[in-house]
């Protein structure tokens, strides 16, 4: 890879981990204004910024990944890491916005199921293709 190559990765990381992160801290990273923007999220938006967030994050992940020359072992691993990250990002904007509710406090539960599911698929699939390998 190119040095280029990384140098452009390696700024979209920092980038996006940025973006996924300040909505914690009631800022806003958006690309297509200068600087940062203040914002309060409602229950009603909630699900966008942590969608939004999770998505950054999954992208970090995979971009460190790819500078690190490691790529997925499944189809199912993107999967995987994208619950993770909704379940995480979702944890800590209830936490960090005060918005107590059942019906998002039983979602971040369906996201527990969900990653347990993909993790089982996982590794399912990972044993595959390394049993196939010897």
């Amino acid at each position: 890879m190119q040095l280029t190559s990384k140098i452009v990765c390696l700024l979209l990381a920092i980038w996006l981990s940025a973006a996924a992160v300040l909505p914690l801290f009631e800022m806003n990273l958006i690309a297509s204004q200068a600087g940062l923007v203040s914002f309060d999220p409602s229950e009603d938006t909630l699900y966008l910024f942590v969608t939004r967030s999770a998505c950054f994050a999954t992208c970090v992940f995979y971009l460190t990944n790819f500078l690190r020359r490691r790529r997925p072992l499944s189809s199912v691993s993107p999967l995987l890491v994208l619950s993770i990250m909704h379940f995480v990002f979702g944890a800590a904007y209830i936490l960090v916005f005060s918005l107590f509710n059942f019906s998002l406090i039983a979602f971040l539960v369906l996201l527990v199921g969900l990653s347990i599911f993909f993790y089982s698929e996982n590794e399912k699939e990972r044993s595959v293709l390394f049993r196939e390998s010897w």
